[in-house]
């Protein structure tokens, strides 16, 4: 049996991190901590990447995993 990713399936990662990273602006100003602003930037960005990849790519799964990757690296290094 094939596994079919329907589009929306696909978007979720870039959905959680463009939620997480701009939920991140807020919290930059509240707590006044210069390292969730530039959490917020690089998960935003990363979302972004994946809309600019699944819409040039023949392979949906590139995108979600350049998401990914770099939705996990932004949040590993920069965990304050």
């Amino acid at each position: 049996m094939a596994l079919v990713l329907t589009a929306a399936a696909m978007a979720v990662p870039a959905g959680v991190a463009l939620v997480v990273g701009l939920h991140f602006f807020p919290l930059a100003r509240l707590y006044d901590q210069w390292q969730y602003r530039w959490t917020a930037a690089l998960l935003t960005a990363a979302a972004a990447r994946w809309c600019c990849g699944a819409l040039r790519t023949t392979w949906p799964c590139a995108a979600d995993a350049a998401c990914g990757w770099n939705a996990g690296y932004a949040s590993w290094f920069l965990a304050p």
